[in-house]
């Protein structure tokens, strides 16, 4: 079974970066061999709160989850 891969918030921003500026979504997700989906759901959740995207693996800490 395949383990599921996790990305940096700054490898997130740089592949945004890179949709940005003008190469196409099939391009970048070639380059950074990942699927154009990704780039696509990355860009939203960074356009929606520019500050906080990208923190955390979605899951509370155990610190949060027992308060």
């Amino acid at each position: 079974m395949k383990r599921r891969r996790t990305y940096t918030r700054n490898f997130k921003i740089s592949v945004i970066r890179e949709a940005v500026m003008g190469k196409t979504l099939a391009q970048v997700s070639r380059e950074n061999e990942i699927h154009p989906s990704l780039v696509v759901k990355w860009k939203k959740e960074y356009f929606r709160d520019p500050e906080n995207a990208f923190r955390g693996n979605g899951r509370a800490y155990k610190e949060q989850a027992r308060m």
